[in-house]
Protein backbone atom coordinates (compact mmCIF):
# COMPACT_ATOMS: atom_id res chain seq x y z
CA UNK A 1 0.00 0.00 0.00
CA UNK A 2 0.94 3.28 -0.79
CA UNK A 3 1.12 5.97 1.98
CA UNK A 4 -1.76 7.98 0.34
CA UNK A 5 -3.69 4.77 0.74
CA UNK A 6 -2.41 4.19 4.34
CA UNK A 7 -3.87 7.76 4.95
CA UNK A 8 -7.05 7.29 3.25
CA UNK A 9 -7.48 4.31 5.35
CA UNK A 10 -6.82 6.01 8.50
CA UNK A 11 -9.19 8.97 7.57
CA UNK A 12 -12.34 6.65 6.62
CA UNK A 13 -11.82 4.63 10.01
CA UNK A 14 -11.57 8.32 11.90
CA UNK A 15 -14.78 9.63 9.69
CA UNK A 16 -16.74 6.12 10.20
CA UNK A 17 -16.17 5.20 13.86
CA UNK A 18 -16.24 7.50 16.74
CA UNK A 19 -13.62 7.34 18.99
CA UNK A 20 -15.83 7.77 21.84
CA UNK A 21 -17.10 4.38 21.54
CA UNK A 22 -13.82 3.16 21.74
CA UNK A 23 -12.94 0.86 24.79
CA UNK A 24 -9.77 -0.72 25.56
CA UNK A 25 -8.03 -2.97 28.58
CA UNK A 26 -4.28 -4.45 29.23
CA UNK A 27 -4.21 -7.07 31.80
CA UNK A 28 -1.47 -9.04 32.84
CA UNK A 29 -2.89 -12.52 34.52
CA UNK A 30 1.09 -14.06 33.92
CA UNK A 31 -0.02 -13.47 30.45
CA UNK A 32 -1.26 -10.05 28.89
CA UNK A 33 -4.80 -10.18 27.77
CA UNK A 34 -6.08 -7.46 25.67
CA UNK A 35 -10.14 -6.50 26.05
CA UNK A 36 -11.56 -4.12 23.11
CA UNK A 37 -15.06 -3.70 21.81
CA UNK A 38 -15.17 -3.71 18.15
CA UNK A 39 -14.43 0.00 18.10
CA UNK A 40 -11.59 -0.18 20.05
CA UNK A 41 -9.85 -2.25 17.83
CA UNK A 42 -10.47 -0.39 14.54
CA UNK A 43 -9.20 2.45 16.23
CA UNK A 44 -5.97 0.57 17.53
CA UNK A 45 -5.71 -0.05 13.99
CA UNK A 46 -5.83 3.46 12.91
CA UNK A 47 -3.20 4.11 15.17
CA UNK A 48 -0.99 1.35 14.38
CA UNK A 49 -1.06 2.49 11.04
CA UNK A 50 -0.26 5.92 11.85
CA UNK A 51 2.85 4.41 13.87
CA UNK A 52 3.78 2.50 10.51
CA UNK A 53 3.38 5.88 8.60
CA UNK A 54 6.10 7.36 11.09
CA UNK A 55 3.75 9.17 12.80
CA UNK A 56 4.11 9.34 16.86
CA UNK A 57 0.09 9.24 18.54
CA UNK A 58 1.37 8.36 21.98
CA UNK A 59 -1.49 10.27 23.14
CA UNK A 60 -4.17 9.38 20.75
CA UNK A 61 -3.85 5.69 21.75
CA UNK A 62 -3.14 5.68 24.92
CA UNK A 63 -7.15 7.50 25.17
CA UNK A 64 -8.37 4.64 24.19
CA UNK A 65 -7.76 2.53 26.73
CA UNK A 66 -10.15 2.62 30.07
CA UNK A 67 -8.93 3.61 33.54
CA UNK A 68 -9.14 0.53 35.03
CA UNK A 69 -6.84 -1.23 32.22
CA UNK A 70 -3.56 -2.69 34.35
CA UNK A 71 -1.40 -0.68 32.33
CA UNK A 72 -1.32 1.25 28.32
CA UNK A 73 1.47 0.89 25.38
CA UNK A 74 3.81 3.30 26.34
CA UNK A 75 6.14 3.52 23.57
CA UNK A 76 6.23 2.45 19.04
CA UNK A 77 8.57 2.18 17.67
CA UNK A 78 9.56 1.68 14.26
CA UNK A 79 13.09 0.46 14.22
CA UNK A 80 14.99 -1.90 15.92
CA UNK A 81 17.44 0.45 17.06
CA UNK A 82 14.74 3.10 18.45
CA UNK A 83 13.35 -0.51 20.40
CA UNK A 84 17.12 -1.34 21.94
CA UNK A 85 17.32 2.27 22.81
CA UNK A 86 14.35 1.84 25.21
CA UNK A 87 16.09 -0.99 26.58
CA UNK A 88 18.85 0.33 27.85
Amino acid sequence: MSKDEVQAVIALIEQQVPRSDATAKLTGMGEVVLYTNQAGYITLAAEFLRCALGHSSMGGLNDVFSGDSEFTIDFMVTTEAEYLGLLS
